[in-house]
């Protein structure tokens, strides 16, 4: 299985893409925000930060970004088996059973990224700790797995429930 950590970073690099593209088309709407989260943060007056109000152009660049993100992913992902970050890694994604997933489990796995993308549920992408194949939401719901690239696949696939895979090797 990946690691967490491989995981984490591989999922920094697929982001860079969508951010870079979106930063550089909100800029202007996003300058003044960033200047005025900067003077909030340095005031020791919180007066100073009672009248603030988040523009629309940071939530429509949110959305932008997630979008960006996902469809990056998910067509990669279609593709290659693998995202870049994921490529550069030398991870990819595997069905539970060992075989190579289906277009199903891609898009189920790669749409419910915009959930765990979100700001006040993003503590839901946590549960990859939780797990015993180190699965987010989007794994479980898509039945994949995301596994290094010394993992060789089965030529049959395998039932990664069943109890004898679990026991210890006389």
């Amino acid at each position: 299985l990946a690691g967490v950590g491989k995981r984490f970073l591989a999922a920094l690099i697929d982001a860079l893409p969508a951010l870079g593209i979106t930063v550089l088309f909100w800029y202007d709407d996003l300058n003044p925000f960033v200047s005025e989260m900067a003077r909030m943060a340095q005031s020791p007056y919180p007066e100073d930060q009672v009248d603030f109000v988040q523009p629309v152009a940071v939530t429509y660049w949110w959305v932008t970004f997630r979008v960006l993100y996902i469809l990056q992913c998910m067509c990669t992902e279609l593709w290659f088996q693998s995202s870049p970050g994921k490529k550069l890694l030398k991870c990819y994604i595997i069905s539970e059973n060992g075989s190579r997933p289906n277009y199903m489990q891609i898009g189920i796995r790669n749409v419910t990224r915009y959930l765990e993308l979100e700001p006040y549920i993003w503590p839901c992408t946590l549960v990859v700790l939780f797990t015993r194949h180190r699965q987010r939401i989007g794994d479980l719901l898509a039945r994949t797995i995301v596994v290094d690239s010394n993992f060789v696949p089965m030529a049959e696939p395998i039932d990664l429930d069943d109890a004898d895979l679990h026991n210890d090797p006389p």
